[in-house]
């Protein structure tokens, strides 16, 4: 996914804020470099297992969330592209799919269901195109 990195929240933590296609939020970079303001190609991750799915506020793919002690987290919507037999979900946002690790607990979703669901954080993974 491409997003631009608009402003480090967090230099220590690597909190940034960012924008992309889908929307505006913000994630933990996790590249070897510092998190610098500008144009990067990444591949985001969910590091806990989905809970619950939400239905979505939009009718297209989305990402949203706020930075601070009050945010809620970050909420994502999409569409299931795909459910392994491991609780694995293959999960579109607009141009891209991201893999998600569900829990026992959430409930059950079939390939084309255009769903919402919110994490606490995004971690971003930068790579080279």
């Amino acid at each position: 996914m491409e997003i631009k990195i608009l402003r480090v929240l967090d230099p220590g933590l690597g909190a940034v804020e960012f924008t992309c296609p889908a929307g505006h939020a913000w994630g933990f970079w996790k590249g070897d470099e510092e998190a610098t303001v500008g144009v990067f190609h990444v591949e985001l991750e969910i590091s806990e297992p989905i809970s619950a799915w939400l239905p979505p506020s939009y009718p297209h793919a989305q990402i949203k969330g706020e930075y601070g002690e009050d945010a809620q987290g970050v909420t994502i919507s999409g569409t299931v592209e795909r459910v392994d037999e491991d609780c694995v979900i293959s999960f579109r946002i607009q141009s891209d799919v991201v893999l998600l690790e569900t829990s026992q607990a959430a409930q059950k979703v079939t390939q084309g269901d255009f769903v919402a669901f919110t994490t606490c954080a995004l971690e971003l993974y930068p790579y080279e195109l």
